[in-house]
């Protein structure tokens, strides 16, 4: 299961491919990608850098 960042109406939020509830919701999409690389690392999967706009903006 992939760790997505995506848009959040207060920032960006790091979730679990899925998921309803948010892992983390914070203010910069640089600081959701340092998350969701750890969690990715954690969790031996990968993640996925969604834009402003939804779409897949990097694997």
């Amino acid at each position: 299961m992939s760790i997505h960042i995506t848009p959040h109406k207060n920032g960006w939020q790091v979730k679990t491919g899925g998921a309803d509830k948010a892992y983390r919701v914070v203010s910069t999409q640089k600081e959701a990608i340092e998350i969701a690389k750890q969690v990715a690392k954690n969790q031996n999967t990968n993640y996925i850098v969604h834009g402003k706009n939804g779409r897949i903006r990097s694997v």
